[in-house]
């Protein structure tokens, strides 16, 4: 078995840009595996890519001496059943495309230890999709709190925060993370959904707000004066909700948020609204970083009229997307349920079909 071989499927921003130097600071020899071909041969040809940091909190860091497979191929097949631990940052939707190459390397595999699989996804019970294929290994997920940006769509160069760690959880068994900077963390499925509900939820008011104001990068929009007034008030009943959901000191949720806060309003870390505003339906789901926090804040009958804003603000985008029919909200957030809500949120929705500024919204609620 390779021990000193370290498997990270999904060569894109997170995965080589992230995650790439804890394996290297970890003297562990690197094998990318990802889909797309242009990139593998890019990663092949040019055999090394320098990552920098925002705000240059450290040198620059060289990721050289490594080897590069495209998924599913013969070489990635072997390069897995030989190695003991895979990292997977191919976003959560897509880990269902990782189960063939999981199931040939379990079959070629020889070593008596279990392999095992870190899916570094960002979502709530990621790994299902491998668990249900039954695939023979340690299944575990990790945590990303950290922005990773291309520099040039041409160039393999990534930017990158200095982040010190990846929570993952510790829970399951004969899990084996023989890497620096992966940290064991036992209430996982917690720190996950407190993560979703509070950095996504409040990323979403930059992202559709930001938007809705004409902005295309994503610091300045969070720098907005009405934008980060909307996103404290907003911080104030989402932080006290989740306290009382996990049993966590509203001071340490308190500084979770404002984290997550100080983060978005960097300038060091060029970002684009665009990127953060896609795929608006599934963020506007039942589970997912808008619905979810609202029903935790009428659950402990918190103010929720901050959070209202930022819904009708994402459908207002999915409508210049050309996504938003008539019952959309109603099919998508399965928020029937909640009396007077949805009509709240459609009274907000007008007012931006209307073109009121958003200060005229902040002082029409």
């Amino acid at each position: 078995m390779e021990k000193n071989k370290v498997i990270i499927i999904g060569a894109g921003q997170t995965g080589r840009g992230f995650i790439a130097p804890f394996v290297k600071n970890s003297e562990k020899e690197i094998v990318f595996i990802d889909k797309n071909p242009e990139l593998i041969n890019k990663l092949n040809e040019e055999s090394k890519y320098t990552i920098s940091y925002c705000g240059n909190a450290c040198d620059p860091i060289i990721i050289d001496n490594y080897s590069a497979y495209e998924l599913n191929s013969n070489e990635a097949v072997k390069a897995v059943s030989e190695s003991d631990l895979v990292l997977t940052a191919v976003g959560g939707d897509n880990i269902q495309e990782l189960v063939p190459l999981f199931k040939k390397a379990s079959e070629e595999r020889k070593a008596p230890e279990r392999l095992t699989i870190v899916c570094c996804e960002n979502g709530i019970d990621v790994k299902r999709p491998l668990i249900n294929a039954e695939i023979k290994a340690a299944v575990t997920e990790g945590i990303i709190f950290c922005t990773t940006l291309a520099q040039d769509e041409n160039s393999l160069a990534l930017l990158t925060e200095l982040y010190p760690s990846i929570p993952y959880d510790a829970a399951v068994s004969e899990v084996k993370v023989d890497v620096s900077g992966y940290i064991p963390e036992m209430r996982f499925s917690d720190l996950i959904q407190r993560k979703i509900y509070t950095y996504n939820c409040l990323s979403a008011f930059i992202s559709y707000l930001g938007s809705y104001n004409g902005y295309e990068v994503y610091s300045e929009a969070a720098n907005d004066e009405d934008i980060s007034y909307l996103m404290e008030k907003a911080a104030i009943p989402l932080n006290k909700a989740i306290s009382l959901e996990y049993d966590v000191p509203l001071a340490d949720q308190t500084e979770f948020s404002g984290l997550a806060i100080k983060k978005f309003k960097n300038p060091d870390i060029v970002d684009t609204i665009s990127r953060n505003a896609r795929d608006v339906l599934r963020k506007m789901g039942p589970t997912e970083r808008l619905i979810r926090p609202l029903r935790l804040i009428k659950k402990y009958e918190l103010e929720d009229t901050y959070l209202l804003i930022v819904i009708a603000a994402a459908m207002y985008y999915a409508k210049g997307e050309g996504d938003l029919e008539e019952d959309t909200l109603e099919k998508i957030s399965e928020i029937s349920d909640l009396p007077g809500t949805i009509q709240r949120i459609n009274v907000l929705f007008d007012l931006f079909v209307k073109g009121a500024s958003v200060k005229d919204i902040i002082e029409f609620v």
